[in-house]
């Protein structure tokens, strides 16, 4: 890892998926924890600002090379968190 992908701040981003970031109805529905990332780092925010924060967070990411995975909607990312149960499950 580089200096920058190991730190705390990275291993939060990297650990952390956003998904329909510009939903206001899965921003209503979850009460802003559609933006795990910047909830993440910053939990101490208002949710209500997450999704303000976002698109630097976004940007500094790509500055440092550090994963950012938004996905588009809900079920974009409960498909990937089945595979991901999957690949953790492993050959059982």
């Amino acid at each position: 890892l580089t200096p920058a992908k190991d730190s705390w701040a990275a291993e939060q981003v990297e650990t952390s998926n956003n998904f329909a970031s510009g939903s206001i109805f899965w921003h209503f529905l979850s009460n802003g924890l559609n933006h795990q990332i910047e909830h993440h780092l910053f939990p101490g925010l208002n949710h209500c600002h997450l999704s303000l924060i976002a698109p630097i967070v976004q940007k500094t990411c790509e500055e440092y090379g550090v994963r950012y995975e938004c996905y588009n909607t809900w079920g974009e990312i409960m498909n990937a968190t089945l595979l991901w149960l999957d690949t953790l499950s492993g050959d059982v």
